[in-house]
C-alpha cells in the first residue's frame, strides 16, 4: 500500500478559487478503534507541490509531511510518511466534511475517521525564514504567540545526523503555546539549508544555533535578555559551547537525554549497554570494550586499523557479535567522527554559569544517565551552578515510554511530567 510516495504526483486536492496566498485548511476529527477515539487533524495549504502535514497532539506528535494527494470526483487519498512511518487516508470529501478509512501502513491495521473544516485553532502565528551562519544560509520557521509581547524566545537544537525542522514541531508547539517565539530549522545540508553538517566540527554548529538565536533576539516582539535553546542528544554538546562562545546572549538551555561525558566515551555505552542487558560480563564485555577503544583510535589517528580488523575478525565467532552490531569502517571514511572524536564537554561546562535543566531518561540506551549525572554532581559540588537534574523512571533516550502492546493507536506517550517539568522551570526563571 505504500504507493507512489515521495515521487508521487500530486494532483489537486481542495478546489478554491485562486488567491495570492493560499491560506492553510485545518481538518479536525478524531478516528475509532476497538472502542477507543484518538483526537487528530490535518493542514493542508494548496500550491505546487500541495503541503501539508498530519497531527496527533495528544500524543505530542505533529508535522508529519503530507507525500501523497490524489482526488477522483468526491474520493481523496492523502498519504503523511517519513522514512520509517506512513499514514494513508482514504474517503470521500462532501462540502466541509472528510471520512473514511486511515490505513496504518506500516503497523499493518486500518480503523475509520472522521473530520470537519475548522478554522485554525493556534494561538500563534507560523512564518518561514531564512537566516546566514558563515556564509551558509539555514531555513527555519518561527512560531510566534499571538499575545502582546515582548516574548521569552527559544531555538530549537537537533541531535545528531540528519535533522529537518518539522522532527522538533511539537516541542516548538509546546514552547509557542507557553508564550515563547520559538524557532525550528533545518540542520545544515538538510531540508533547505545549505551546508553539510558532515563536514564540520560542533564550533560552526554551535555558531548555526547562535544565529538563529540572533535572528530572534533582532525581533520587536523579543525580549533579547531571555533567548535560549531546547536540544536533544548531542543538542547537549553543542549547546553548552554556544553558551560559551557568547553567553551574554543565552538566558538558559533545557537540555534532553544530553551527555556530560566525552564523546569517546558516550560512543561506546550504547554497543556495550546491549550486551551487558543481554547478560554479557566479564571477558565478553573487555573483549567488546579493547575493540570499540581500537576503533576510536584508528579514527582518531588513522592507525591501528589492521589490528581492530583482525580482533573484529575473531570477535565474529562469539556469540554476542551480532547483538554487538560493529561495522567495520576504513580509516579513509571517518571524516565527521574525527572532527567531533576527541571533544569533552567537561572544560565548557565547568566555564558557562548558564542556567541549565538537564533531563533524562532513566532507560537511556544511547546516553548513559548515571554517568553524566556524576560528572554534573561533580562540577556543581566544586563550583554550583544554576541547573537542575531531573530524571525520569522507564523513559528512553527521547524520554518516551516503551509503547504498550494492548493500546488501540500504537504512539507512545512521553513520561509523565516531562512538558510540566520544562514549564515551571522555564516559569522559575522567569521565561
Amino acid at each position: 500500500m505504500r504507493m507512489r510516495l515521495i515521487t508521487a504526483t500530486v494532483l489537486a486536492l481542495f478546489v478554491r478559487a485562486a488567491a495570492a496566498a493560499p491560506e492553510t485548511e485545518f481538518w479536525i476529527g478524531h478516528a475509532d478503534r476497538n472502542g477507543t477515539t484518538l483526537a487528530f487533524q490535518l493542514r493542508l495549504t494548496q500550491g505546487e507541490p500541495m503541503t501539508g502535514a498530519l497531527d496527533v497532539p495528544e500524543f505530542h506528535r505533529l508535522g508529519l509531511p503530507l507525500i501523497q494527494s490524489e482526488r477522483g470526483g468526491d474520493r481523496l487519498t492523502l498519504g503523511f510518511g517519513s522514512d520509517h512511518v506512513y499514514h494513508l487516508f482514504e474517503g470521500k470529501r462532501k462540502g466541509d466534511r472528510f471520512e473514511g478509512t486511515w490505513h496504518w501502513v506500516d503497523e499493518s491495521f486500518e480503523c475509520s475517521f472522521v473530520l470537519e473544516k475548522k478554522p485554525d485553532p493556534r494561538p500563534y502565528s507560523v512564518e518561514d525564514v531564512t537566516f546566514v551562519n558563515e556564509g551558509l544560509t539555514l531555513g527555519g520557521t518561527v512560531f510566534t504567540p499571538k499575545s502582546p509581547g515582548p516574548h521569552p524566545a527559544i531555538v530549537m537544537v537537533d541531535g545528531s545526523g540528519d535533522a529537518v525542522r518539522w522532527f522538533r514541531e511539537a516541542h516548538a508547539d509546546f514552547f509557542a503555546r507557553r508564550g515563547m517565539v520559538t524557532l525550528v530549522y533545518d540542520k545544515r545540508g538538510c531540508g533547505i539549508s545549505t551546508g553539510n553538517w558532515r563536514q564540520v566540527g560542533f564550533g560552526p554548529l554551535a555558531q548555526d544555533a547562535l544565529a538563529g538565536l540572533h535572528l530572534l533576539q533582532a525581533r520587536k516582539d523579543v525580549d533579547p535578555k531571555r533567548c535560549g535553546f531546547w536540544g536533544i542528544s548531542q543538542a547537549g554538546w553543542i549547546m553548552p559551547l554556544a553558551a560559551s562562545i557568547a553567553p551574554q546572549d543565552v538566558a538558559f538551555i533545557v537540555t534532553a537525554s544530553a551527555a556530560a561525558v566525552d564523546v569517546k566515551t558516550e560512543g561506546k555505552y550504547d554497543y556495550l549497554v546491549r550486551l551487558r542487558d543481554a547478560g554479557y560480563t566479564g571477558e565478553d564485555l573487555a573483549l567488546a570494550e579493547r575493540i570499540l577503544d581500537l576503533d576510536h583510535n584508528v579514527t582518531m589517528t588513522s592507525q591501528g586499523y589492521d589490528e581492530l580488523r583482525k580482533l573484529a575478525t575473531e570477535a565474529r565467532a562469539k556469540p554476542w557479535w551480532k547483538r554487538f552490531e560493529f561495522q567495520l569502517v576504513s580509516p579513509g571514511a571517518r571524516a565527521f567522527p574525527r572532527l567531533i572524536g576527541g571533544f569533552d564537554p567537561r572544560p565548557v561546562l565547568e566555564e558557562i554559569k548558564t542556567p541549565i535543566l538537564w533531563i533524562y531518561g532513566e532507560a537511556d540506551k544511547s546516553v548513559e544517565p548515571s554517568a553524566s549525572i556524576a560528572i554534573l554532581n561533580d562540577i556543581t559540588a566544586k563550583q554550583p551552578k544554576p541547573w537542575t537534574i531531573k530524571t525520569f523512571p522507564d523513559a528512553d533516550h527521547g524520554i518516551q515510554l516503551r509503547r504498550d502492546p494492548a493500546v488501540a493507536f500504537p504512539y507512545r506517550a512521553y513520561a509523565p511530567g516531562y512538558w510540566d517539568t520544562m514549564a515551571q522551570w522555564l516559569k522559575q526563571l522567569g521565561n
